[in-house]
């Protein structure tokens, strides 16, 4: 408000995983206003370059705190972790379609009307150049363009790329957080002030000391998505639930419910084994790469005096990361 000077959330919140997210993407948006927030109003906005950078870096601090977090379930993780992933996509595959679209759009416009079977047409082929095989024969959505508020907000065009934008920027900044810690903030705090008297480039240079107009400063902030990416593929099973087993012959174990495992990244192989203590063993190796050998071992129907591991695994800690 130019009023009270105070920033304000309005959404629609169900408690879902999704409504979080979103939550924070705006607290983004609110941050960013509030550092903004003893300037006259004029002095208040900023390009839309910098309109989604500070509500995208919000997304990623959420994600890493819970992510990190060793009390949250393995559910929880997953959840926030494909959310992100999903948003690396739509950010780095959607979004462009969008910006694409309406740049022929507008060509085609100044030549005269364009129908909707050459928008539908128009929308196709842009689909399929940028997906390519990935998008099955005939999966096309010609009338995407017909869902999307931002293709009708007249008095801005192309409201699309600023979020490609503000996303790969944040991940620089996200980065450079992760490098020097808590102290970044002030920096950080700097860059969102800036985003009002500077533009883009000068404003990047002077808080990350990096050159946007150099390929390599966007190339390297795809790149950091590979350890998301990756953290997801492999989170496995993750809880605080497990039972430590003392063994006779070896360190002692510890052993998972099902329930904190993700069951559909595994798959049973052969072998099978006899412990006099607890039974019949079977083995589980990781659905991705079965050939490469179990991961980790259950005992479907452990002895009584082991029934308390019955439905649990345990994972070989040389042969998956566990921590």
């Amino acid at each position: 408000s130019s009023l009270t000077g105070e920033s304000r959330i309005f959404m629609t919140f169900n408690g879902t995983v999704n409504d979080v997210m979103t939550l924070a993407h705006e607290a983004g948006h609110a941050f960013h206003g509030h550092q903004l927030g003893d300037r006259r109003g004029l002095a208040r906005s900023y390009p839309m370059t910098l309109a989604e950078t500070a509500s995208t870096f919000a997304e990623q601090l959420l994600t890493e705190g819970i992510v990190g977090d060793p009390d949250r379930p393995s559910s929880h993780k997953k959840r926030l972790l494909d959310s992100q992933v999903r948003h690396a996509v739509t950010f780095l595959l959607d979004i462009p379609i969008r910006y694409h679209f309406e740049h022929k759009f507008n060509v085609e416009r100044q030549k005269g009307e364009v129908s909707v079977s050459r928008l539908k047409a128009l929308m196709s082929e842009i689909q399929r150049e940028w997906l390519g095989e990935v998008l099955e024969t005939g999966g096309e959505d010609p009338y995407f363009w017909a869902s999307k508020l931002h293709f009708y907000i007249t008095e801005r065009s192309f409201y699309n790329f600023p979020y490609t934008f503000g996303f790969l920027l944040s991940r620089k900044l996200f980065a450079r957080y992760r490098t020097e810690g808590p102290t970044f903030f002030q920096h950080y705090e700097a860059f969102l002030r800036g985003t009002s008297t500077q533009n883009a480039d000068s404003l990047i240079l002077d808080v990350l000391q990096e050159d946007p107009g150099d390929p390599a400063f966007w190339v390297s902030a795809i790149d950091s998505l590979r350890e998301p990416f990756e953290t997801y593929r492999k989170l496995i099973a993750d809880s605080t639930a497990g039972v430590r087993v003392l063994e006779t012959a070896s360190p002692p174990t510890l052993y998972l419910p099902s329930e904190d495992v993700d069951l559909g990244a595994l798959i049973e192989v052969g072998g099978q084994s006899f412990c006099e203590w607890k039974g019949l063993a079977r083995y589980w190796g990781l659905k991705r790469d079965p050939a490469a050998g179990p991961v980790a071992w259950s005992y479907p129907a452990p002895s009584s005096s082991f029934a308390r591991i019955r439905g649990f695994l345990c994972f070989y800690p040389g042969r998956v990361s566990c921590f």
